[in-house]
């Protein structure tokens, strides 16, 4: 991984908002993007420590905006299942990168956000980022190391 690639991470949810504040003020991401909503999330995520922050609107949009840019990986909560699929979708036809989705729903199987393009689904009942944050952490020492 380039040491000036960027995790982009799409909040969607409370957890995602607790999930960037934890990575943001440990230092356990460097060089965050944030995929922001709305122009009020955008302003909120501004106040946070992180690089940078946009909103995408399509695919197009996204083209314009992450054409220069370099990610390391992709960190996508779900906010439905719907609007994850697209955003894992979209990413998926720009990048190469890992897609992570981090998801409550436990009724759509693992496998959809995978036939989407997501390279990892974890599932968490638990509202605590930290065992999320510690979950990639993982994940990016094994895709590291080989395994």
């Amino acid at each position: 991984m380039e040491s000036n690639a960027y995790h982009l991470v799409a909040p969607g949810n409370h957890i995602g908002d607790r999930f960037l504040k934890d990575a943001s003020q440990s230092g356990a991401m460097d060089h965050l993007l944030v995929w922001a909503e709305t122009k009020s999330e955008m302003k909120q995520y501004q106040k946070m420590n992180v690089d940078r922050v946009m909103t995408i609107k399509d695919r197009n949009d996204a083209l314009q905006k992450l054409r220069d840019i370099k990610l390391a990986g992709c960190v996508i909560f779900e906010k439905s299942v719907d609007d994850c699929c697209w955003k894992v979708s979209m990413l998926r036809t720009i990048t190469y990168s890992l897609i992570y989705v981090v998801k409550r729903n436990t009724i759509h199987p693992p496998h959809l956000y995978k036939e989407c393009g997501a390279d990892y689904v974890i599932h968490s009942q638990n509202d605590e980022p930290k065992f999320i944050l510690e979950s990639f952490k993982d994940l990016e020492n094994k895709r590291r190391n080989g395994e």
